[in-house]
């Protein structure tokens, strides 16, 4: 089970991947909350050494989303594939899902921004860690020019964002951002975009 949201029939055992989040809220609460990030940092690559800990790290796709962060999340989920592959997951409200319909359902984002087509998921996992590990600024600026318009979709009204449907309107205004910021979104995950664009929006009295 990987998110507590998910069925679980009575009669089937299952392990519950999620209480790995649980664990790092008391690791932080036993330490007051000092350092709590480099904590979290410290605890997801420990944990992406085991198969069930890298699954895990895919499936719940915590921020932050960058792509460095992304492609190691991909690479130990990749290393343990084979291990992993006849498991049956739970994942909020589905049951029985293969491992490629875990990792399509959480971060199929990062596979069609990263690793278009109609490839096996195996390998777009493998060609997506690789691109996003290499990835320098202009080429997650290149990415991001193409995925946000397609972000906007997910808008109930993406009127005041018409000019973002520009690639170069789009290129100048991330390229405008600090180191950080822009890290945060290079992974190219829609909730972060649209979350940055919300707070774009209201900074400049656009919704």
């Amino acid at each position: 089970m990987l998110h507590p949201g998910a069925p679980l029939s009575p009669d089937r055992p299952a392990w519950r991947l999620y209480l790995i989040a649980e664990v790092l809220e008391g690791l932080c609460e036993a330490l007051d909350w000092r350092d709590s990030f480099a904590v979290s940092d410290a605890y997801e690559a420990a944990c992406r050494e085991t198969p069930w800990g890298a699954l895990y790290a895919v499936a719940a796709q915590e921020a932050p989303r960058s792509a460095e962060r992304t492609a190691s999340r991909l690479r130990a989920l990749a290393r343990f594939w084979p291990s992993l592959e006849a498991g049956r997951y739970g994942l909020e409200r589905s049951e029985d899902l293969s491992l490629e319909e875990v990792v399509r359902a959480a971060c199929g984002w990062a596979l069609e921004a990263w690793s278009p087509g109609v490839a096996p998921v195996r390998s777009r996992v493998d060609s997506a860690a690789e691109r996003m590990s290499r990835a320098t600024r202009e080429a997650c600026l290149d990415m991001l020019a193409r995925e946000l318009p397609h972000a906007l979709a997910h808008l109930k009204d993406p009127t005041p964002y018409r000019s973002w449907s520009d690639p170069a309107v789009v290129r100048a205004r991330l390229d405008a951002l600090a180191p950080d910021a822009f890290d945060r979104l290079s992974g190219g995950c829609p909730a972060d975009l649209l979350a940055w664009l919300h707070a774009w929006g209201r900074q400049h009295a656009l919704s």
